[in-house]
């Protein structure tokens, strides 16, 4: 229970609903449920785990690791309901919803695919099982292999593959599409081809929670989008540990490359870019700092990409590198209150930590978990760092 308002809302009772290929599983599998948790990163597919009180104290015996007698007939969940114990097999469709009985229905969190039960039949205690799922849509994508040549950019190519193995998938707009090119080799799971070519246009994948799931493809969450919530160091922060590193910073990206349109004395190019250009606050380090070029004046980084074979290639390249180490710049991680909201990608507003860390922060990690100590949200973030 949140003691105090958050935004206004006062949280007093978290609860959780399980749905095992389409049903609600009931009262008496909520009321096995030690622990749930769901998990979110960003560059990474999606899953929720739940573990299992797994004992019949009436007939002694197992109830959710193995579902079923000797002779494969399934076992009563009770002596009343006349309902069998559910089978989390692996492949099994789970549903989890987290929330608040307080604010009405309870919000989809994923909609996943079992691929993995692990039963613990501890020394002393009672034993235990622990399934994890992962993000159904995503999972149906992992398993599809693409492979073949392809003329186009990286969204062309991503729309045909998508095209070609019946998956909607939309994009957020404007995007600069880059040049386009002949004969990519393309080679390895649907999914990991649609993530890795995204990546070059600084977008991640999201599976759309619809009946009819799909794709979207757009950046963590859209510039100048409002922070999901405002938490405050004391009062519904918990706790907060950030960092800020140079450590692996440069002062400019090189890239050379070999334009084939070029004279042949203009071939060999090189081009660079510094943080200024994709928009690093001055008062990254601090309203009062020196600046990050202080700090790294002096150490270049070269990049000779396959890719770049034009001058916007190469722009493109070395600004996606930079607002790489321009994420690694201030990081850090935290816990709250169980909030539904906080998810990759959003961004939320910290304070009480002192002007260098007070701010925007995106989220790049959330794991929201619910069990005997009530639910609480703990997360990795980074904070915002550029302008534009």
């Amino acid at each position: 229970m949140s003691e105090n308002p958050i935004g206004g809302r006062f949280l007093h009772t978290p609860a959780f609903r399980l749905l095992l290929n389409g049903q609600d599983t009931g009262r008496i599998v909520a009321n096995d449920v030690m622990e749930a948790s769901f998990t979110e990163q960003l560059g990474a597919i999606s899953c929720f785990e739940f573990t299992l009180y797994d004992w019949d104290a009436v007939a002694l015996r197992p109830r959710y690791s193995s579902p079923w007698d000797q002779n494969g007939v399934p076992l009563p969940l009770d002596a009343d309901s006349g309902r069998t114990v559910p089978n989390f097999e692996p492949g099994a469709a789970v549903e989890l919803y987290f929330g608040y009985v307080d604010e009405g229905e309870l919000p989809l969190m994923l909609r996943g695919e079992v691929v993995s039960l692990n039963p613990s039949f501890p020394a002393s205690g009672t034993p235990t099982c622990r399934v994890r799922a992962l993000d159904a849509f995503a999972r149906k994508l992992q398993k599809i292999h693409v492979e073949g040549n392809y003329d186009g950019t990286d969204r062309g190519i991503v729309d045909r593959l998508c095209t070609e193995n019946q998956v909607t998938v939309s994009w957020a707009e404007p995007l600069e599409e880059g040049e386009s090119r002949s004969n990519v080799v393309v080679d390895g799971t649907l999914y990991d081809q649609i993530a890795t070519r995204a990546e070059t246009y600084g977008y991640v994948v999201f599976s759309t929670a619809t009946e009819e799931p799909g794709l979207l493809l757009a950046p963590p969450s859209a510039a100048g989008s409002e922070p999901a919530a405002s938490l405050h160091w004391g009062r519904d922060l918990h706790d907060f540990t950030p960092a800020l590193s140079t450590a692996a910073q440069v002062s400019e990206v090189v890239v050379r490359l070999a334009d084939p349109d070029a004279e042949d004395q203009d071939r060999q190019r090189e081009i660079t870019r510094s943080f200024s250009d994709i928009g690093l606050d001055p008062s990254a380090l601090g309203p009062g700092g020196s600046g990050l070029d202080a700090a790294v004046r002096g150490i270049r980084e070269i990049l000779k990409p396959d890719e770049a074979l034009s001058e916007a290639d190469a722009i493109k390249a070395a600004d996606r590198r930079l607002r790489e180490l321009a994420a690694d710049l201030i990081t850090g991680s935290g816990s709250t209150v169980g909030l539904p909201e906080l998810r990759a990608g959003k961004m939320v507003r910290l304070s009480g930590m002192g002007a260098r860390f007070e701010g925007n922060w995106r989220l790049t990690k959330t794991v929201h978990t619910l069990g005997a100590s009530g639910y609480t949200t703990s997360f990795e973030a980074r904070k915002e760092v550029l302008t534009s």
